[in-house]
This record gives structure tokens, sequence and C-alpha cells, in this order.
């Protein structure tokens, strides 16, 4: 070991070295900022001792990523009917473009534990009757109950069976829940309607 890494050396901020084995400066007296290359780990000095930083495979990845889900089953042309009851907006992934995040799969979005997610949904949709309503939320994708009150309530003002362009955005936080059950996007009309050009944009931003 280079005696100048037995003590603190103000010389230079950082200090990159590279040693084979740990037990070559492990009881060493490190300078503030020097960073320790040895056996695929990478410690920094804080003046006092070595402090080991975990590498990339043993924290979750940080990075920000974004997927999108265009369904291409239900068009204008050929909208999915539905009644007056709470239904699961279905969504066959036609167009599936990732980037850093896969969470989708068969109507089941999967978000990380404790992070930050933002999901915007889209859909253009109708009521057999003027001036209805519909509850749109995220449930559990099992019992279909709402998780946590992310919901938004959606107005048919237009007229009967007029179309209405939705779209709504809801952050979220990622849960156990989440994470290893999932959740679905569901839709309870006040009457009768139908629903196309369903488009799903998950964001994780932290």
């Amino acid at each position: 070991m280079s005696e100048r890494r037995r003590i603190t050396n103000s010389q230079f901020d950082n200090v990159l070295e590279n040693f084979d084995v740990f037990s070559g400066f492990e009881n060493a007296v490190p300078e503030k900022g020097a960073i320790v290359y040895s056996e695929g780990r990478v410690y920094y000095g804080d003046g006092v001792e070595f402090l080991q930083l975990a590498n990339s495979t043993e924290v979750p990845s940080t990075q920000s990523g974004y997927e999108l889900i265009a369904d291409t089953q239900y068009t204008s042309g050929s909208p999915l009917t539905f009644t007056a009851s709470p239904f699961v907006i279905t969504n066959n992934a036609g167009v599936n473009i990732q980037n850093n995040l896969t969470c989708f799969d068969n109507n089941i979005i999967k978000l990380e534990a404790n992070r930050i997610f933002t999901i915007s949904v889209s859909f253009t949709a109708n009521v057999s009757s003027n001036n209805q309503h519909a509850d749109l939320y995220f449930g559990d994708a099992v019992t279909g109950t709402i998780v946590n009150g992310y919901s938004d309530v959606l107005p048919f003002v237009k007229g009967n069976g007029v179309n209405h362009k939705f779209t709504k955005t809801f952050q979220i936080v990622g849960t156990e829940a989440t994470e290893n059950t999932g959740i679905k996007v569901y839709l309870s009309p006040s009457h009768a309607g139908s629903i196309f050009n369903v488009e799903f944009i998950i964001n994780r931003s932290i």
C-alpha cells in the first residue's frame, strides 16, 4: 500500500485506486473523497473509514421509464358495449411501447412498491341517456375493490349516445399490493353504453 493511502491527503479532491484485495487497505485512514475499486465493489472514503457502496445488482433500478399500451380490438366501428354495472376496461395491448418499464400484462398493472407512477387513461365512450355519469377507478386485480381512493367521476352531458373523449391522469404510489397483486382500470357507468380507443400511458418518475 502506498504511504499516501495511510494518511489524510489534502492534495487531491478525489483519488481513484484499484486494489486486487480489500484487505490491502481496509485498516487504512482514507482521505475524504477517495474512491477505491476492489473485488468487484466500490468503496468511498469519508475521512474516517471506507464505506462500501451498493452495486447495481443490489439496489432497485432508479431509472425513470414509461410504457404505452393501446387497445386495437375495439374501435369506433366496433366498440365494446357495456351495461350499467362496473367492468374492467380491457386493453389487448395491440400497441405496446416500452422504455425502461414493463408493468402491464393481460389487463393487470403491477407497480413497484415505494415508487411513484403517473398513469393516464384515455378512451372514447357514450351512454344511452343524457346528463349521466360514470366512475373511473383503479381496483384490486382480484377483488375489484377501489385502491386508495384513486378515482374520478366522468360526466356525459352532450346527449343520448353521443361520444365523449376522456383523458384522466392519476399519480399513484406503489405498495406491496400493487406490486404483488396488481390493479386494473374499472368503469362503473350509470347507464348502458359503449367504449373504444382505449389507451394507457404509465410513467415511473422515481
